[in-house]
């Protein structure tokens, strides 16, 4: 396997792992959800992101391991960077679930929360532009 196919492996794994899994949460609540269920569902989209029958892993812990994987490669390609970026604004909203804080802006945390699957798509892009 190629160093190319490899990350394209890899950041497939990322687009089904994160970019999917951190958005369902909140994709699920009808519009009009009130601020409780809406903050439940960032909890679970940010700290529950992805299950399987042995374990549950955290937005944050996917990327950790996300990014040992890609293990630099990825560093020189343009689309890595604003990827890194879109997924520390989404990661940043952990902060806002405190007990007792504001309502959340609804429409900035969907936005930031689904753009990262648009950003891992445009860096698969970039990858076989390249190859």
């Amino acid at each position: 396997m190629s160093n190319s196919d490899e990350l394209v492996d890899i950041l497939t794994d990322l687009l089904h792992d994160l970019g999917k899994y951190i958005y369902m949460p909140l994709a699920m609540l009808p519009p009009d959800a009130p601020d409780g269920d809406f903050r439940e569902a960032l909890g679970k989209a940010l700290f529950e992101t992805r299950g399987t029958t042995t374990r549950t892993r955290s937005a944050r812990e996917i990327w950790k391991m996300f990014l040992m994987d890609e293990n630099d490669r990825l560093r020189e390609v343009a689309g890595f960077a604003v990827l890194h970026e879109i997924v520390g604004k989404a990661l940043a909203w952990e902060e806002y679930l405190r007990p007792g804080g504001p309502p959340l802006p609804r429409h900035r945390v969907e936005h930031d929360l689904a753009q990262i699957s648009v950003a891992i798509r445009t860096l698969l892009k970039e990858l076989s532009d390249d190859g």
